[in-house]
């Protein structure tokens, strides 16, 4: 959509349009090179811009991304007001090894963000831990809070999407970060565990929780 969005940003503007928040996943090369030129041009809370940079994994970027991609990226992200990066993307941004993976280590590097590109918030997502475990770490003015929940069997594409298109609607909602991220690793781990009879590659049944994430929003 890329080549499309200038026409349809003119559109937003000429009806008006103002949205409570921004929120940009992937993105890929040329969607990339179009927000870093047009992202001011959108009417929308500047305090409210969550950036899930989606760009690497496991130590390794995604297919089709290079160097120069997390060179952009990182110009990208000086407009987030909340960056939720894995380990992986948080030590690229900064230009450093992983050499532990922890809840400290994930401290440093979501501090380092934050005081580097000037983020007010920085949460570390899908941190692996020993006995099974998986943690998210946040860093809001300088305080910091964790969360950790059971790791479950499987692998699955698109769980990084889900845990933050549920996370930011909790975040619209009035919740706090922590309570906003509780809700959406809550999310994610129902819709794991009502995927035992679906392919994996098509990602998990997230629809079977949407009526608890929709009555945990109401609340």
């Amino acid at each position: 959509m890329s080549a499309e969005m200038p026409k349809i940003i003119e559109h937003w503007k000429k009806e008006s349009f103002y949205f409570d928040a921004l929120y940009l996943g992937y993105l890929g090369n040329h969607a990339l090179d179009f927000w870093l030129k047009n992202i001011d041009q959108i009417s929308y809370q500047r305090e409210k811009v969550l950036i899930d940079p989606a760009m690497a994994d496991n130590g390794k970027m995604y297919r089709g991304l290079n160097k120069d991609y997390v060179i952009k990226m990182r110009k990208l992200i000086s407009k987030a007001t909340i960056l939720t990066p894995n380990m992986t993307e948080a030590a690229l941004f900064l230009g450093e090894k992983i050499t532990e993976v922890s809840l400290s280590s994930a401290k440093y590097l979501a501090e380092a963000l934050a005081n580097r590109f000037s983020i007010p918030n920085v949460i570390i997502t899908g941190i692996p831990l020993e006995q099974e475990k998986i943690a998210e770490v946040g860093v809001t003015r300088q305080k910091s809070w964790s969360l950790v929940q059971k790791k479950l069997p499987g692998s699955f594409f698109g769980t990084g999407d889900i845990f933050a298109s549920s996370f930011l609607a909790a975040y619209l909602h009035n919740n706090e970060l922590k309570q906003s991220c509780s809700i959406a690793a809550n999310f994610v781990a129902k819709a794991i565990n009502a995927t035992t009879n679906q392919n994996a590659r098509l990602g998990p049944n997230y629809a079977a929780g949407l009526s608890w994430l929709i009555n945990q929003l109401k609340e």
